[in-house]
């Protein structure tokens, strides 16, 4: 489900990164949400962006592919 553009215009990537606060623009993926700054991609639930610090999670990560490929089986995302 997308996220509106009037709602990811006000979001920002909650990231602390060497102790500084990251507050990237965020841009939508079929995956999640990306910060074009550091590049983490944070999950949308049921619509609902999860932009808690410990939720993003690297694009080359394991993590990310699992997650990626869970959604697939689910329905959450186009193939």
């Amino acid at each position: 489900m997308p996220v509106s553009p009037s709602l990811l215009e006000i979001l920002c990537c909650p990231a602390v990164h060497a102790g500084n606060a990251c507050h990237g623009d965020l841009v939508q993926l079929k995956s999640g949400l990306q910060c074009q700054t550091c590049g983490l991609v944070y999950p949308i639930e049921n619509g609902i962006p999860i932009l808690l610090p410990d939720s993003g999670i690297a694009k080359d990560s394991p993590l990310y592919e699992q997650r990626h490929k869970l959604a697939l089986e689910e329905g959450d995302l186009d193939k």
